[in-house]
């Protein structure tokens, strides 16, 4: 317990103090996100680069675990695949906060990641059957649902960056909920722990100055590096991604919507951004910020506090359940967007 507390506490405040040198600079380079009459309705420029941050306080940590011998070298080996994977994604976003990339080209960076974690062998190789066992998935499977679940996560993070700390909460109750999956249940596995508890505690570092008003902004590489990191923490805890699914269920759930909405109702481009999202959308029917940010966290953190404790069928009736609420409220009170 001393050393679970002592190692959440560095987290905190080597990610703290390394996003207080990071937004000096960003701030000394101009790098920073400019208000605008759509999507950025903060008052006055506020410094990008918070993912940069982020992926080193993680690291850093992450390394000196395992000079400690608190991480197998097994675990180190798929972490240094991570950690590659992770630097891909930084460098990516942190070019699209200088230069304002492509989405097109942007994407490029995403892809590499995944493609690495997953050639590094950071994959799904089992999976729960909710009418009970264990599903044993072939290398191909593993391969496609493995993709597709670290490309929607990534995604999901990068287009639910809208609000102040709102991404930065959601981070911090998925890792909480496989913090606490791997220490109260009998899955327990220490080193597991350990990454889910440095994680939660950089984003919780990171918090101070990304709260609302926010002082500093993850940018393109914190908002894509918030859901990888989260998505491939899943894949590493033993595959499982039900409690970060939980966790996410809303804004995945908002963020397939959305998606589905440019593309077959409005004609646009799903790459391009909007305020059609349920925060955008809360935002401007009188909502505070602040309220929508609760609201998300509330949510995200009841369902993964459930998630650690529920057999995998109620888990899929629950999320079931928290689709079918979200459009019917999209349809009565979002019809006209």
């Amino acid at each position: 317990m001393y050393m679970y507390i002592l190692i959440f506490l560095l987290s905190v405040v080597l990610s703290f103090f390394l996003a207080l040198i990071i937004k000096k600079i960003a701030s000394h380079y101009k790098i920073e996100d400019y208000p605008d009459d759509l999507r950025k309705r903060h008052k006055k420029p506020v410094p990008l680069l918070g993912g940069v941050g982020l992926f080193l306080s993680f690291f850093i940590i992450i390394f000196f675990l395992y000079f400690l011998n608190l991480l197998s070298y097994e675990m180190m080996r798929l972490l240094l695949w991570l950690f590659i994977a992770s630097f891909v994604i930084i460098v990516g976003g942190v070019l699209d906060d200088i230069f304002s990339l492509n989405p097109k080209i942007q994407i490029i960076f995403p892809l590499i990641a995944i493609s690495l974690v997953l050639f590094g062998g950071v994959r799904v190789g089992i999976i729960t059957n909710p009418y009970g066992g264990i599903l044993n998935l072939g290398i191909f499977t593993s391969l496609i649902i493995s993709f597709f679940w670290l490309f929607t996560i990534t995604y999901t993070t990068k287009i639910l960056d809208g609000l102040d700390g709102l991404v930065s909460g959601i981070v911090i109750l998925g890792a909480g909920s496989i913090f606490l999956f791997t220490t109260i249940t009998n899955f327990k596995e220490q080193g597991l722990s350990f990454l889910s508890l440095v994680l939660a505690g950089v984003f919780i570092g990171f918090l101070f100055l990304n709260k609302y008003p926010a002082k500093f902004f993850l940018g393109e590489s914190g908002s894509l590096f918030s859901g990888f990191i989260l998505g491939s923490l899943a894949i590493l805890t033993g595959a499982k991604i039900a409690i970060t699914l939980m966790v996410l269920a809303l804004p995945l759930i908002d963020f397939l919507s959305v998606i589905l909405k440019r593309f077959f109702l409005k004609n646009k481009s799903i790459f391009k951004g909007d305020r059609m999202h349920l925060h955008f959308l809360l935002v401007d029917r009188g909502w505070k910020p602040q309220n929508v940010v609760f609201l998300f966290w509330g949510v995200s953190g009841v369902l993964g506090i459930v998630s650690i404790f529920l057999p995998s069928i109620l888990k899929v009736l629950i999320l079931s359940l928290v689709i079918l609420i979200f459009f019917v409220i999209d349809i009565f009170f979002f019809k006209d967007v």
